[in-house]
């Protein structure tokens, strides 16, 4: 590309419009403060101030309201937490596995892929405690039968 060939079709289209646009920002912002009267700049300079004087109330307000949203919803998560663990509970519990962590969290990346190694692992350990239960219960058979002997 030559820096003497005209620009392509688009672009110079792109270029007229921002052209225009910065020629009509111009013209409208000098003639709105050309013909403004002395009335115009008080309620300028009165809309201002009110805004830089209640900006700071705003801002509090803002995070005020943020926080006791995220307190409501802090409170919702451990009453589910508590709920859920209540009818674990209820059932028997579950297999603990160390280092498991909840599987209603957020865990980004990789999360998908956790919980399912985590539901692999409970499923194996569980198959086991239940193949240990099933071999106790023959080794009490056999005891039983050594001991009418």
């Amino acid at each position: 590309m030559s820096w003497d060939a005209p620009p392509p079709q688009g672009l110079a289209n792109a270029l007229a419009t921002l052209n225009t646009w910065g020629d009509n920002f111009t013209r409208n912002t000098s003639s709105a403060f050309a013909n403004m009267s002395a009335t115009g700049y008080i309620r300028l300079l009165v809309a201002i101030c009110g805004y830089l004087l209640l900006r700071p109330y705003l801002i509090k307000l803002g995070a005020h309201l943020q926080m006791k949203y995220h307190k409501e919803e802090e409170a919702r998560t451990e009453e589910e937490r508590a709920a859920a663990a209540a009818a674990n509970e209820l059932r028997g519990g579950r297999v603990v596995i160390p280092g498991e962590e909840s599987e209603d969290e957020d865990g980004g990346w990789g999360h998908g892929a956790r919980v399912r190694q985590r539901r692999r692992v409970r499923k194996i350990v569980e198959e086991h405690e239940q193949k240990l239960a099933e071999k106790g219960n023959e080794s009490d058979a056999d005891i039983e039968e050594l001991l009418e002997e």
